[in-house]
C-alpha cells in the first residue's frame, strides 16, 4: 500500500485542501515472481474506488489514522 498526502487547490472552496490517497499495491512475493506468478504493474482489473468525507471537526488523516 502506497499513502499520499497532497494539498490542491479548490476553487469551488476558494482555498487549499489536504487530501490523502491510498493506492493499493501487490504484495512482496507477487510483485518478486514468488509461487509461479509473473510480476506486472498493470492490474488484472479495475480497483474500485471509496471516498472517505470527514466531518467539521476532523481532517484528511483520520480515516488512515484509524487502527
Amino acid at each position: 500500500m502506497a499513502k499520499f498526502n497532497c494539498n490542491v487547490i479548490s476553487y469551488t472552496l476558494k482555498r487549499a485542501v489536504d487530501i490523502t490517497v491510498i493506492f493499493p499495491s501487490p504484495t512482496i512475493p507477487d510483485s518478486l515472481g514468488f509461487g509461479g506468478v509473473k510480476p506486472s504493474h498493470t492490474p488484472k482489473e479495475k480497483y474500485p474506488v471509496l471516498y472517505l468525507l470527514h466531518g467539521m471537526g476532523n481532517n484528511n488523516a483520520t480515516w488512515t489514522g484509524y487502527r
